[in-house]
């Protein structure tokens, strides 16, 4: 009775101490537990994932590794000491990657070690893998550290890249490391890059703002002007008056932002008669109009030359506002926001002009800017 007596208090007090719970978060069940509990309906059994091409689990990067260094000696020792690991881990990595694959990839012969047809096979893949992965990682850490520097911005197709290159020279000399990339579309285009992240900021005429997270900022205002050949029968005029532009023929920028308000503003002043050609690019245009093709209506940062002439209008008042668009919320790279921010800062106080004789002169009128960038690196605009 004594001994029962006192066994039974220590049954209790076993008892009454809470055990630490075995039930995990299902993250940490997947790092800590192969299975989880049975019965559990929280915890299901999570299959293991099959390989696309090998049918078995995903081969690691450290296999592939092994199997490089086993390749270019054809030694087991020697490879796992180039890869300063035990030789029987380096032979349990090639076994597994072996079983991944379905076969041997190298044949262990005393003195004659050799690849297999199968090793053959997959060594340039392999080794075009591990490059990859190794390129990968070196760019990332260059990313990471400013020493390379993405950008990607979107541009319209009326707009004329001379206009900001100002700006793009400074940054190119803040970032030397600056891989540079622009894209080109119509409006609609522009917007659809912009909503899918493609670009990270796009400069041009009048958008579609109707999506919720576009963000604009206007840089100018220009004259949209009459351009044509000096030999077009309109080029001895001085000046126009507008019912001078009815029966001509009228060369349009297929998508720009202007062009179908350029025909609504002909029609509403009672402009008749005008046929329309359309083209994709304003180089094509530029071209048909050297031809002496026909007319254009351009705004004053366009593209000009000595062949062609930009008449004044008598109560012309067709203009463009070009502005930055971005995504409202998304976070920039350091490189994009000092461009964004550059242009945004400069004085373009010289882009706008009540006569379009002279925009000539728009090459001198480039934004002036601070010389140092860094200045702006950090603004939130």
């Amino acid at each position: 009775m004594t001994s029962g007596a006192a066994s039974t208090p220590q049954l209790t007090m076993r008892a009454a101490v809470p055990r630490p719970s075995t039930r995990l978060r299902p993250d940490v069940t997947a790092r800590h537990s192969p299975t989880p509990p049975e019965g559990d309906p929280e915890l299901p059994a999570q299959p293991a994932t099959a390989h696309p091409v090998t049918g078995g689990l995903p081969m690691q990067m450290q296999q592939i590794r092994y199997f490089l260094a086993l390749a270019r000696v054809l030694n087991f020792t020697r490879a796992a000491e180039a890869c300063n690991v035990s030789q029987p881990a380096f032979t349990r990595a090639i076994q597994t990657l072996e079983a991944e694959l379905g076969g041997e990839l190298i044949r262990r012969e005393r003195g004659n070690s050799h690849l297999t047809p199968l090793g053959h096979r997959m060594l340039p893949l392999m080794q075009q893998c591990y490059d990859a992965a190794v390129s990968a990682h070196a760019l990332a850490k260059a990313v990471q550290s400013n020493a390379v520097a993405p950008l990607c911005i979107g541009l319209s197709c009326s707009i004329n890249i001379d206009t900001f290159l100002q700006p793009i020279g400074e940054v190119f000399r803040a970032y030397p490391g600056l891989q540079f990339k622009i894209r080109r579309g119509t409006g609609a285009v522009i917007s659809s890059m912009l909503k899918r992240g493609e670009i990270e900021f796009a400069i041009a005429g009048p958008l579609d703002t109707s999506w919720e997270r576009m963000d604009h900022w206007p840089i100018f205002t220009e004259p949209m002007a009459v351009t044509l050949h000096r030999d077009h029968h309109l080029a001895q005029l001085h000046t126009l008056e507008i019912q001078h532009l009815a029966g001509e023929r009228l060369l349009c920028l297929v998508g720009a932002e202007m062009a179908n308000t350029q025909i609504g503003y002909l029609a509403k002043n009672g402009v008749r008669g005008v046929i329309t050609h359309e083209v994709e690019c304003d180089h094509d245009l530029l071209a048909l109009l050297h031809a002496n093709a026909g007319i254009a209506i351009m705004p004053a940062s366009a593209p000009h030359s000595p062949t062609l002439r930009r008449l004044p209008v008598r109560g012309w008042e067709l203009e463009r506002t070009v502005s930055a668009y971005a995504a409202f919320g998304r976070q920039r790279t350091p490189v994009a926001t000092t461009l964004l921010n550059l242009i945004r800062a400069a004085d373009w106080s010289g882009s706008k002009s009540d006569r379009p004789a002279i925009v000539n002169n728009l090459p001198r009128r480039l934004p002036r800017v601070d010389t140092n960038p860094a200045r702006y690196a950090a603004q939130p605009w």
